[in-house]
């Protein structure tokens, strides 16, 4: 299918009145009333009422002023899957305090059979913000990325959450009834993988974090390239739709470390990335990660998160946009950030 097609899929579903279908039903136990911090602090720091079974997704409500309407998009494509039949919860982070008084996404809420559990980014438990914080300014990571931060960290966040799917905001699911398999590919994780992601689409990692890397190896480098440019290129990964196996996560003594402060710097200084921004937040992580310890991540198909975004494909376009796969997933991943793949 043409990506001017896929675009016009995506712009007629989001006009659609999906979110109108399904009342909001308050929880009255879980509500609260803005501010006072201290309620805030004690949901974030109060554990999930979580199983082990419960079918448990996540999101970050970013977009401004139409945050709510994407993220009740979501909600609505979700509500209608085999998958939440009998229930799932969506772990919701926001930050803004306006947008929230706007959009009303202060209080946790049921959606159909959907569990909506809200977190405040500035009421995050100290030790994470500041973790949080402390890696982001390390990675120059602007103001706007550093909410894409959380989900690297999100298994010391929500330590009562076995696993969960992260999916942004702007994604079109289009088979809906297959989004049961996703879940199950959870089961078909290596001893080692711990996370899941889709490769990027697009040749951002020719010209971003790896530049200098590439630039001193003469070019000689698979990073950057993808698999049909060139066997065993890693083109890096896509943050759009995540598996991110928490338990895996917590357990890997590996991937602490890297993830900590001189892990990351370690990593940096290797592949000559130490004055990169990491613009794409997450994504830009993985990426780095990946690239040093691939047996951390299992590549998901790229019909699982198919990218829309053109704004970097130049000459390298038919080699990194080369998905030959059914779309289940559509990633409008431009349309509210100009040309970063997100």
């Amino acid at each position: 299918m043409q990506l001017w097609l896929l675009n016009l899929v995506y712009l007629l579903a989001c006009i659609l009145p999906l979110s109108a279908a399904l009342p909001r039903r308050g929880l009255p136990d879980d509500a609260f009333v803005w501010p006072p911090a201290t309620r805030h602090q004690q949901l974030f720091s109060s554990e999930p009422e979580e199983d082990g079974s419960e079918i448990a997704f996540f999101t970050i409500a970013v977009g401004g002023e139409r945050v709510k309407q994407r993220l009740d998009f979501l909600l609505s494509q979700l509500n209608t899957t085999t998958l939440c039949k009998n229930g799932c919860v969506m772990h919701v982070i926001f930050y803004s305090e306006a947008i929230a008084f706007s959009t009303q996404l202060w209080r946790n809420y049921m959606y159909g059979q959907i569990r909506v559990q809200m977190y405040h980014l500035p009421d995050m438990p100290e030790k994470h913000a500041r973790r949080v914080q402390t890696v982001g300014d390390h990675l120059w990571c602007s103001k706007s990325c550093l909410l894409y931060l959380i989900r690297p960290y999100l298994h010391l966040i929500l330590p009562s959450v076995p696993k969960v799917i992260s999916l942004d905001l702007d994604l079109l699911i289009v088979q809906p009834e297959r989004l049961k398999q996703l879940w199950y590919l959870f089961n078909d994780f290596r001893d080692e993988e711990i996370l899941a992601l889709t490769h990027e689409m697009q040749p951002t990692y020719i010209f971003h974090v790896f530049q200098r890397y590439r630039k001193a190896l003469n070019y000689s480098t698979l990073i950057g390239l993808s698999a049909v440019q060139k066997e065993g290129g890693f083109p890096g990964f896509n943050g759009g739709v995540q598996l991110l196996h928490l338990e895996r996560m917590r357990a890997s003594l590996l991937y602490n470390n890297v993830i900590d402060i001189a892990g990351l710097s370690a990593l940096r200084t290797k592949y000559l990335a130490s004055d990169a921004p990491f613009q794409f937040g997450d994504q830009d992580l993985y990426s780095l990660i990946g690239a040093e310890y691939p047996q951390l991540f299992r590549v998901l198909p790229c019909g699982w998160n198919l990218q829309l975004c053109r704004g970097m494909f130049l000459r390298y376009k038919n080699f990194h946009h080369n998905c030959r796969e059914t779309a289940t997933i559509i990633h409008n991943n431009c349309a509210y950030q100009g040309s970063q793949p997100t």
